[in-house]
């Protein structure tokens, strides 16, 4: 267990974009899944944006759902139905991205724009035949990269070779890559031998700091005094949220009062019934929230005592930095880019529940 070094630069990552933009651009379209805040890379895009419009340029985005606050320039919708199941999705657009017919359509919707900055590999495929047919710019936002060997399940495995890897390659093909983090960039040039600049997420300031109150998140959910243990982000298995689960069972034997509060979206009805059942065996108060306005989330960090993460694939995490920033102490797993991210915590060698749970303690502990 090891407490995490600082090697993020102090640099605004959108003041880097935007120095890194040729000059000849002056309309950009952002190129991402789902266009929300509640999603990391939307997130990320939905800044992009907002910076970019306040810099000048013509931005819009181009996606398969949108849910942001904020109005781009043009909004191109490639397909859309959010009634359908999460997987369904996913493979509604998998299937999309390996269509001749819609690929050509979109290229052509795009083909007035002077860049394309693409977030997901799902959408690869439309930028690489926009820069092809119609001499666009184009650019990969690298987050990370999940190899074939680490999806879930057989089904998960035959789509990541069949599926994920081909479109990965697509990004290689296009004109730069930019990464989110140093061990993203080393992913990726292991992979294609293809490199370019690190430029770090960053933060709103703004919005997440030191002054943001979160008593009104404690008198919503009868926290009182309650040491409060937060976990925000999508919830899926690879974020293990389980283990999480598993490990503020442990933390109960030493701090009783404790309460685990669970921010986010679930991918999977069976996962989120599982874990409910999970969460009744600890005889504690595990709190599903669900999605929460955007304009919440800092009252959640600052009403935490300790921000924890069990998620074992990671290209970033920005929901770390949204809660260091809010003055709120982290407790993580040594995996990915966390070392780079993580100024004010503790990381765990993965998987390791006990130390997990005995990190967790200690930084609770240190705050009483």
């Amino acid at each position: 267990m090891s407490s995490a070094k600082t090697s993020i630069s102090t640099l605004d990552d959108i003041i880097e974009l935007i120095n890194w933009i040729p000059e000849d651009v002056d309309s950009i379209c952002i190129m991402v899944s789902n266009f929300d805040e509640s999603e990391g890379a939307g997130n990320v895009a939905i800044r992009q944006i907002e910076a970019l419009q306040d810099a000048g340029y013509q931005c819009s985005v181009a996606t398969f759902e949108t849910n942001a606050s904020i109005q781009p320039d043009n909004e191109i919708i490639l397909s859309s139905d959010t009634s359908r199941s999460i997987t369904s999705q996913n493979i509604d657009r998998l299937l999309y991205a390996f269509s001749p017919a819609h690929i050509l359509k979109a290229s052509l919707e795009l083909r007035q724009y002077d860049l394309l900055v693409v977030h997901q590999p799902v959408l690869c495929p439309i930028a690489l035949a926009t820069k092809q047919f119609h001499n666009s710019e184009t650019v990969y936002y690298n987050h990370h990269i999940t190899w074939p060997s680490e999806k879930s399940g057989t089904i998960g495995k035959i789509f990541g070779y069949t599926g994920y890897l081909p479109l990965l390659y697509a990004s290689s093909r296009l004109d730069h890559v930019v990464s989110v983090s140093i061990h993203s960039m080393g992913d990726y040039k292991k992979l294609f031998s293809k490199t370019g600049p690190v430029i770090y997420n960053s933060i709103d300031e703004r919005v997440y700091n030191t002054d943001v109150d979160g008593s009104e998140i404690r008198r919503k959910y009868g926290l009182d005094d309650s040491a409060l243990i937060l976990f925000v982000g999508r919830i899926a298995e690879s974020k293990q949220v389980h283990q999480l689960i598993c490990a503020y069972k442990d933390v109960l034997r030493e701090v009783p009062e404790a309460k685990l509060i669970i921010v986010g979206r679930s991918e999977n009805d069976d996962y989120l019934d599982r874990l409910k059942k999970l969460a009744t065996s600890t005889n504690g108060e595990v709190i599903f929230t669900g999605v929460v306005p955007e304009d919440d989330l800092p009252k959640f960090y600052a009403a935490a005592d300790v921000y924890a993460s069990c998620s074992i694939k990671e290209g970033f995490n920005l929901t770390i930095a949204e809660a260091e920033a809010c003055g709120t102490p982290t407790v993580a797993y040594d995996i990915g880019a966390h070392s780079e991210v993580m100024e004010n915590g503790m990381l765990v060698q993965p998987n390791r529940k006990d130390e997990f749970a005995g990190a967790i303690i200690e930084t609770i502990q240190t705050r009483i």
